[in-house]
């Protein structure tokens, strides 16, 4: 009989995933007595899930978090030029 460890490996520190309870995608900032705790590309809140409840993301999922990232790291620089910079 496979173990928990087994049927759900516990994801590494920046790895992307995705949250199976409301397919949220972030990536594991740490992992702490098992939980992980995750972040979304563009910032907010982190949350917390058990590896169970989570599950690798696809390329093209990964993919599109980084370019969210991306794309709030450079709206923000834009904002903090101010304008007639």
């Amino acid at each position: 009989m496979m173990t928990d460890q087994e049927r759900f490996p516990t994801p590494a520190v920046g790895d992307w995933v995705v949250d199976t309870r409301d397919d949220r995608t972030g990536f594991v900032k740490a992992i702490v007595d098992g939980r992980l705790h995750l972040r979304t590309p563009s910032g907010g809140v982190e949350w917390q899930a058990i590896p169970a409840h989570v599950r690798a993301a696809t390329d093209s999922e990964a993919l599109s978090a980084r370019v969210a990232e991306a794309n709030a790291g450079s709206s923000a620089n834009i904002w903090r030029l101010g304008p007639g910079w």
